[in-house]
């Protein structure tokens, strides 16, 4: 997803002025795929926080060391940014399993 997009953006948090960094970062991406989508970007969230790469080592470490970021930074994830090259159709309330939902 990454090697294929026009662009991306790695967010990161200073772990040490706020403990809130997960929560922060998470709503700064969540605004940016919206802002994304207005303009007519495709995106896609991609979660480095708490995953590991395919020979076991910690995804979040390998970012930071590729993008020479300090460790008191933490990184919730990255968004790739690019052209879609379809639009899906929406789906519809029909759609949607109601065995799945509760009323409370």
């Amino acid at each position: 997803m990454l090697e294929g997009c026009g662009a991306a953006v790695a967010v990161f948090a200073d772990s040490e002025k706020a403990d809130t960094w997960i929560e922060d970062c998470s709503i700064a991406m969540s605004f940016m795929m919206l802002m994304a989508q207005e303009q007519g970007i495709g995106c896609c969230w991609s979660q480095i926080h708490l995953r590991t790469g395919k020979d076991g080592s910690d995804a979040e470490q390998n970012v930071k060391d590729i993008l020479s970021v300090p460790d008191k930074y933490r990184i919730a994830g990255i968004l790739s940014l690019g052209l879609p090259a379809e639009e899906p159709k929406a789906h519809t309330i029909d759609e949607a399993d109601m065995g799945k939902v509760r009323f409370v």
